[in-house]
């Protein structure tokens, strides 16, 4: 390694140190990713060759080009991925140009398969098409404009420079940037000549690392994130003043570093999903973003925290959709504590994932729910006694462990609107009562795995319902069912999943 370390930064050799750590001693399998030259391959390979990595483990490489593959090995034959055929190029050609659901003129069409053909079945070449149709709309002109320019030369066989020719060129105007599921794209530094975009998706492409030339955008509202690898948002993002709506990966416990600054706290409608830690500042600045509807975290946080983070919420007045989920480093519930959330008059969806040992709580929701599901949240007392109040309550999902006890009652004249009604996983409940006069609107009963849970003849009383759905329920319910279906229920579809 001290040969290596001559070569790179004191950054560089952090970040050396750290790959060692990772993979000294272990059996690992390494891919290098896309890499363009020869050097940069010597330089990574003498990384990992000396990381201390144990006997059978392997490295992959990616790249574009035959000599590094070769000189990574050249005693064996590249593999070669396939390219794209004519279908599958022009149905990517038509999700990057938007034209999924529009019907181009034959003559307009077949010009467009024809210098689609140029590239060659080459992903990022159809890519850079489907971007310049976007941008100058698909004409017999606009075709012609780049069939021009492949014939003089002006792009290259595997548009290397894409990128550049069309933030320079035709994409200045561009509002919508759709990128899903194109896998890690290079955003270049000069995206930020796109001083008009207002959407930007990147859900879907794998991208590990945030972009900073992102936060260059100034007139974007929507940043899509959902489905990639990175997990880090730096604090520059708080500089982008019109940013409303921004999505993160649930998957990757995402955090967002820094806190409001700026105009930004005007704007902010849609927050999701975002995981904090105790430490983090937006931690005590969340009630700032005056204007947030939408809101969906997940959190790691002592008790004192969560009083803080529980404080801050009740203060967002134009809350609509509400997630939280509190959990501990394997994803698993964790005590959840909540405030009186009553005064939260436009809150109409409230999910909460975690253990609620504050009994009061049930009653201090908002009056105005109409969606409402509890996960793993542990109830010893039978929620509906105080869940049966809420006016407006639509659909009502009780999920893993939400309830510990064995019975359940929906009283006469409760849930006066209520159409959907869930239960998955409650491994305790053995009785629910249905009243006569409970549940006067209600449509679509679903249960799942709740195996000690006998049939509740109560559901006779169900005038409107028309659709049960059944999954991994005991055999003695599903027989009840069955034998209901042609003695009392009649008119409702009875589903059975696996």
């Amino acid at each position: 390694m001290g040969k290596f370390n001559r070569r790179i930064g004191t950054k560089d050799q952090m970040y050396v140190t750290e790959v060692y750590g990772h993979l000294r001693g272990n059996l690992c399998l390494v891919v290098l990713d896309n890499v363009s030259t020869t050097e940069d391959f010597d330089k990574l390979n003498e990384i990992f060759c000396g990381a201390g990595m144990t006997n059978g483990s392997r490295i992959v490489l990616t790249t574009r080009f035959k000599n590094v593959a070769l000189h990574a090995d050249s005693s064996s034959t590249p593999h070669r991925i396939r390219l794209l055929t004519e279908d599958e190029s022009w149905e990517l050609f038509q999700k990057v140009s938007n034209i999924e659901w529009v019907k181009l003129e034959p003559k307009v069409e077949k010009f467009a398969k024809e210098v689609l053909g140029r590239c060659g079945g080459l992903p990022l070449a159809i890519l850079a098409l489907g971007c310049v149709m976007l941008a100058r709309g698909i004409t017999e002109t606009n075709l012609q404009w780049v069939l021009d320019r492949i014939n003089q030369g002006q792009y290259k066989a595997h548009w290397e420079r894409a990128w550049e020719s069309i933030t320079t060129e035709q994409f200045l105007k561009i509002k919508v940037l759709d990128l899903e599921h194109v896998f890690r794209p290079q955003l270049p530094e000069s995206l930020n000549k796109l001083t008009d975009i207002k959407y930007l998706s990147l859900r879907g492409t794998l991208l590990e690392e945030f972009p900073l030339c992102i936060c260059t955008l100034q007139q974007l509202e929507t940043l899509d994130l959902k489905h990639t690898g990175i997990r880090l948002i730096p604090s520059k993002i708080w500089k982008m003043n019109k940013l409303k709506d921004l999505f993160l990966s649930k998957e990757n416990k995402t955090r967002l570093e820094g806190k409001p600054s700026g105009t930004y706290h005007e704007n902010v409608r849609t927050l999701s999903t975002l995981f904090l830690y105790g430490s983090y500042p937006l931690l005590r600045y969340l009630n700032k973003l005056k204007k947030l509807e939408k809101l969906k975290l997940a959190f790691q946080l002592t008790g004192s925290e969560q009083g803080t983070l529980a404080s801050k919420i009740v203060q967002l007045k134009q809350l609509h959709s509400l997630i939280l989920r509190s959990i501990n480093e394997d994803s698993g519930p964790e005590k959840l504590i909540l405030k009186n959330m009553s005064r939260l008059e436009k809150l109409s969806s409230l999910h909460l994932f975690g253990i609620i040992e504050d009994k009061p709580l049930m009653s201090h929701l908002p009056q105005n729910l109409t969606n409402l599901t509890l996960s793993a949240s542990k109830l010893s007392d039978d929620p509906m006694t105080e869940l049966q109040n809420l006016p407006k309550l639509k659909s009502l999902c009780l999920y893993s462990d939400s309830y510990m006890g064995k019975r359940m009652v929906c009283a006469t004249g409760s849930f006066v609107r209520l159409q959907v009604l869930r239960f998955w996983n409650l491994l305790n409940l053995e009785e629910w009562d249905v009243k006569e006069g409970a549940m006067p609107c209600l449509i679509e009963l679903e249960a799942g795995y709740c195996e000690n849970l006998a049939f509740p003849i109560g559901l006779k009383h169900l005038k409107t319902l028309r659709m049960i759905k059944l999954h991994e329920m005991s055999e003695s319910f599903v027989k009840d069912s069955l034998f209901r279906k042609k003695n009392l229920l009649a008119d409702i579809e009875i589903y059975y999943g696996g």
